[in-house]
Formats: structure tokens, sequence, C-alpha cells
């Protein structure tokens, strides 16, 4: 009796991990580079469409959709910062093999979108309200006239605050809000955060808030890895951006700087005024972005799950094979039932 009671549960642990795990993780990091070339890029150029749109303050916005026939779920991706749409194609490729359609879109200033200073490697932006122009633009015209199911909004760093600001000036323009280690508290050691802002408000007073801000400079593809334990992912990411130089960020402005702080400040703010179920996944080894910030929002927010992963780092969707399965359960399991 015992021999079969052991044979059950070896057999349900089989059975589960085949159901669960393997239709999770499409490719796993053994043997990454050559599945991701075999497969995931082949499709992600292959499905939907990628393009350009112009928001009603003439903005040109770039695109790419990933739809599928029958979707149970349409995701809106909104990356974070530097990012370019490229940067999801596993992600899209994954959400595709469980029935789910993705929408991404390049904020101003990034990827393939517009830019704004004759150096296009300054990541430039006077507020985060303008970055509401891309939004509205890409909801009304490509997500809401192509989806087949009520949109979720699923954002990364930058975009997390970005689409949490949204949300309080347009509510419930997604059935729900998934945030992945969300910049809602800007890491700007050894300084407080109200020095740095002090700085960026002087440099604007003097006419410099275009300028690199200290430290940081024009792209060379050899910063080191803050970002994520999964070396091949990594490695990826730097790749796409090497073939793809265009839509790299170097660094940051003054100017960017100064309206990212203000950016959080505020939402930090209005945390109770998000009404809406949300999804919360925190990297307990985030060295991009403080986490005090992400708990205050997810503890003032009425309807907002934590989901901790201490071991993660930053890019929690492009982290090794173990914990980027479990963030896509996560996601899928809030994705089908919710808050």
């Amino acid at each position: 009796m015992r021999n079969v009671h052991l044979a059950t549960v070896l057999i349900l642990g089989w059975l589960g991990q085949l159901l669960c795990t393997g239709s999770l993780l499409a490719i796993s990091e053994t043997n990454y580079t050559q599945e991701y070339t075999d497969k995931v890029w082949p499709f992600f150029i292959s499905h939907g469409e990628e393009g350009t749109i112009q928001t009603d303050d003439q903005v040109k916005i770039a695109y790419k959709t990933v739809i599928h026939p029958n979707p149970v779920a349409t995701i809106v991706i909104l990356q974070g910062w530097t990012e370019h749409y490229t940067a999801y194609a596993e992600f899209a490729y994954d959400m595709y093999q469980e029935g789910i359609s993705t929408f991404i879109l390049d904020w101003r200033g990034q990827g393939r979108s517009q830019r704004f200073l004759d150096d296009s490697q300054k990541s430039y932006i006077d507020t985060y309200d303008s970055y509401h122009h891309d939004l509205n633009a890409f909801m009304k015209q490509i997500v809401l006239p192509q989806s087949k199911t009520p949109p979720i909004a699923l954002a990364f760093s930058m975009g997390a605050n970005i689409l949490a600001l949204y949300e309080t000036k347009h509510p419930k323009t997604f059935s729900r809000l998934i945030m992945v280690s969300p910049m809602l508290d800007i890491r700007s050691d050894p300084f407080p955060q109200l020095f740095a802002w002090t700085v960026a408000k002087l440099m604007e007073i003097l006419g410099l808030e275009k300028n690199f801000v200290w430290g940081h400079g024009q792209y060379t593809g050899l910063a080191p890895n803050k970002v994520t334990s999964s070396e091949v992912r990594f490695l990826k990411l730097r790749e796409l951006r090497k073939n793809n130089l265009e839509t790299v960020i170097g660094g940051a402005t003054w100017a960017w700087l100064k309206a990212s702080l203000e950016a959080t400040w505020t939402m930090r703010d209005q945390a109770t005024l998000l009404q809406i179920p949300i999804l919360m996944l925190q990297a307990g080894k985030d060295e991009i972005v403080r986490t005090e910030g992400q708990d205050q929002l997810c503890t003032e927010a009425p309807l907002c799950l934590k989901v901790v992963f201490p071991l993660a780092m930053h890019t929690i969707l492009g982290e090794n094979d173990r914990i980027r399965t479990k963030a896509l359960r996560e996601i899928l399991d809030f994705i089908r039932y919710g808050y």
C-alpha cells in the first residue's frame, strides 16, 4: 500500500510538472540561445504587427502586437525605462502558448518611438503626464479596436509608475493591473531623494536639464549585470540592444530624474485612489529601485496582492527558470481568478 501511495504521489507530481511548469516555461535556460533563435524570435517577428501611431500631442509612438486568434485574455505591456518592445519577445511567446494576446508600446523618448533631443541616447521627459498621451493613443487606436477581451495591464518598473498614475486619472481603463518591480521609490544613493531633486531643479534653472545626470553617458554595452541572476537572459537582452542600437538609451538627463522623482512621490500619495485588483511582484534583491514605496502602495491600495520573490533581482520576468516560472504562474492565476 505504501508503495502504491508513493507511486501515486510521483505520478501526480510528474503530471503537475508537465501540465504546469512545462506549459509556463516555453523555453528554459538549458540551450537557451538556440531555443530563442529557433522558436521565440521567428514567432515574435511573424505574429501580429509592428508600426507607429501618432498621439494627440503629435508624437510618434512605436508598438508591437502578438494577437491570439481565440484569446482568453489580453495583456497590455508597459515597458520599463530604456526598454524596447523586443525585450518582451519571450514573454509574448509564453503568453501566446496560454491563449493570451499581448500589445506592447514603446514610450516616447525610447525604443523606436520619437526622441526629443539631438542626442537620442539621452533619456528625457518633461513630466510623466506626457506619457499618458502615449497610453491614451495606444488604447484608442490599437488595443481597444483589436482586443476581444477586457484589457489587463502589465507594467514593469517605470512603466508601473506611469500606469498607476494613469489609473488615478482614468479609472477602470483596465480590468486589472499587474505591477512588476514597480518604480515607486527611486534609489538615489548615496544622497537623499530630496537632495537629488534639488540638484535636478538647479540644473533646470541653469538651463542644463538636458544634460546627462552625473555618472551617466553614452551606451557602451559593458555595464555589469545588476538586474537578473539569469546570465543567459541578460546576455540575450544585451545582444538585442547591440543589434538595435537606434533604440538604445545611454542614461538619464536631469529633466528625467526630476520628473521621475516627482512622479514617485505623487503616486505614493495617491495610492488609495487605485480601486481595482492589483498584483504586485516584488524582487527581494532589487538593486535598481527601493521596495519601501512598493510596500506603501500595496498597503494603501484596497485590492493589492503583493508576492515577494526573495532571491529575485529587478527584472523578474527575465530571471532564472525557477523564479520566472513562479512569476508566470502568479500572473496567470491573477488573470484567471483575480484578487
